[in-house]
């Protein structure tokens, strides 16, 4: 059996996605070091190697990564990737690292519209400065996409309140929606650094699906489910970048609104590459999420 391209991984963040990454790439055999403010051992990880670091310690953290081959990166929004994931990355550069995944696992940017003077939304500038920083420093990277998650899809955060038994749909209720698992995201991140050269990951893009469903589709599902039926509330693609973009509204719901507004403005829309790496999804229905 032919060795895998990578197996020394170190993971930043193992929260809702970076946990389901390093139990893939604990199944498959890999060496797996988890990058973390504290030593305590992670549960459902006790297999892999928790080190504390210091985002700040620029040596110490590049003595973390060691003999490390790629780097995950899941940390969160905000400060964590415009500050943490670029210390990051030096530090990756630093050591040797042969490649970095940085915390992207959301929408395709090449397709997320841009305002006059071409800049990304603010919830993903922190993605694109990322992607920047790495060119700059010449350290390969892989960029993971996948849209929107499944698990969470029954969401306040993409508008289900099944309180009110309502759902707030920005634009066309069958608008082509692109679903991925966060298991899915991990056994494929798992699957290419483990199959594919490294000449087909480095400073690529490589797009993942479960499957693929309408809002329309979704809703019901739901209703079946619950056995209720809920009130669709349709919002209008201009009408939540508005929202999006108004000073008054509080962040959280300023990101829900910019999220769907990007998938309804078709960033959520766009060929996988399943098929080309030799990848099957395990969720293949809404009706295995729910």
């Amino acid at each position: 059996m032919p060795s895998p391209t990578y197996s020394k991984i170190a993971i930043a963040g193992v929260g809702h996605i970076g946990k389901p990454i390093a139990e893939a790439l604990l199944s498959a055999n890999l060496d797996v070091k988890i990058l973390s403010r504290t030593s305590a051992a992670k549960p459902g990880l006790e297999a892999a190697k928790v080190v504390a670091i210091d985002y700040n310690d620029a040596s110490g953290l590049a003595a973390a990564l060691d003999g490390v081959e790629v780097v995950i990166s899941t940390l969160g929004g905000g400060a964590a990737l415009d500050g943490d994931q670029i210390q990051l990355a030096d530090a990756a550069k630093r050591a040797g690292v042969r490649l970095f995944v940085p915390s992207d696992f959301s929408t395709d940017m090449d397709l997320i519209p841009r305002d006059d003077a071409g800049r990304l939304p603010a919830f993903w500038r922190g993605k694109g400065v990322a992607y920047d920083h790495l060119e700059r420093i010449g350290l390969p990277y892989l960029r993971i996409v996948n849209n929107a998650f499944g698990d969470y899809l029954y969401s306040p955060f993409i508008g289900f309140d099944f309180d009110r038994r309502t759902v707030q749909v920005v634009g066309d209720l069958d608008r082509r929606l692109v679903v991925s698992a966060e298991r899915d995201v991990g056994a494929f991140l798992a699957h290419v650094l483990t199959t594919l050269p490294a000449e087909q990951l480095e400073n690529r893009a490589l797009r993942l699906q479960s499957f693929k469903t309408t809002w329309r589709h979704a809703i019901q599902a739901a209703e079946r489910a619950r056995g209720i039926e809920l009130r669709v509330e349709n919002v209008s693609i201009a009408d939540a970048k508005a929202k999006a973009d108004d000073k008054d509204t509080d962040p959280f719901t300023a990101a829900a609104y910019i999220v769907r507004w990007a998938i309804a403005a078709g960033a959520g829309d766009f060929e996988v590459d399943n098929d080309a790496v030799g990848f099957k999804p395990s969720v293949t229905s809404l009706e295995q999420l729910l």
